[in-house]
């Protein structure tokens, strides 16, 4: 299959600071009727790095001056090496909002149910104008202290993934992991069941070559789905020498709306790996090597046109 190549911005963003803690201490946690844990990682604008504690909560529209909104967050990782949280430990949850930002601020609070960790977000936008914006704001939530176990993380009411809450295993090789959030759309009418593989994959995109520590951008097209269907997100993980995606639609109906024909609907599902560091690394998509390498080199900003490659 023939590439080709568009100019196009790439979106990526760099770690703000260092999410890979110490490993694990102290007994497994259990459920034991004790109320769920609250935190509430205070807020952390686009260039501040990690989250700083906030001493009342109340006080994050103050920080920055304007209007405190619902956030939706489009993706988060896990960056323990094993690519599962260890138990025991409260560790931290990189989230990030891809779109148009001007000096807007993130905040993010946590609680936690038997089976789930509920993630809410708000973006605090400052009253100054600006003339530009950037294309991704970052912040760091604490997840508390898990037991061993199955969770479903839920981010802005939205379930984006399913993770695992285990001991290192001191045999595997590194995994960090980053979930892409699926696209729940705003039409009360749609009834969205599930998150389900591909039935085929049409073309790939990747960015010709991406900066050290950036997140690129990888989309993910399924020729024919239903024209109901939507995004399913994707799960991307990072392993020795290559990035493997799994990209999934979001199967829905619109029960008011009839039936929808035969005809196919093209679904594009953007995907972002861990941050990467300097080198090449194969591209596997929903278990198939595409017999392409993401290229990553230290870019001297305003040194070459970004573009973007399909195949």
């Amino acid at each position: 299959m023939s590439s080709l190549a568009f100019a196009l911005p790439l979106l990526g963003a760099s770690l703000g600071g260092c999410f890979l803690s110490h490993e694990p201490s102290g007994e497994e946690l259990t459920d034991a009727g004790a109320p769920p844990p609250h935190f509430d990682s205070g807020v952390a604008r686009r260039d501040a790095g990690p989250a700083r504690p906030d001493a009342g909560g109340a006080d994050d529209a103050g920080l920055c001056g304007g209007p405190v909104t619902p956030g939706h967050t489009n993706r988060f990782c896990i960056l323990e090496p094993s690519g599962a949280i260890p138990p025991g430990t409260a560790r931290p949850l990189p989230v990030w909002h891809d779109g148009c930002f001007c000096e807007d601020a993130l905040t993010c609070e946590t609680s936690v149910t038997a089976t789930t960790v509920d993630v809410t977000t708000l973006v605090c936008t400052p009253p100054a104008e600006c003339d530009g914006c950037v294309p991704t704001i970052q912040t760091t939530c604490t997840l508390p202290p898990l037991s061993v176990g199955s969770y479903t993380i839920r981010i802005d009411g939205v379930d984006v993934a399913d993770v695992r809450v285990a001991r290192p295993d001191p045999g595997m090789f590194a995994r960090p992991v980053c979930y892409d959030a699926p696209d729940p759309g705003s039409d009360a009418a749609l009834v969205c069941r599930a998150r389900v593989p591909l039935s085929g994959v049409s073309r790939v995109c990747r960015p010709d070559v991406s900066d050290v520590g950036s997140q690129p951008t990888i989309r993910v097209f399924e020729a024919c789905g239903g024209c109901f269907d939507r995004s399913g997100g994707c799960e991307v993980a990072l392993e020795p020498g290559r990035v493997v995606v799994e990209a999934r639609r979001l199967a829905c109906d619109c029960p008011p709306c009839g039936g929808c024909g035969t005809e196919c609907n093209e679904i594009e599902i953007a995907c972002h790996p861990p941050p990467l560091a300097e080198g090449d690394y194969e591209l596997v998509v929903d278990g198939v090597s595409t017999g392409e390498t993401l290229r990553v080199r230290d870019i001297v900003p305003g040194t070459m046109p970004p573009l973007e490659v399909c195949f």
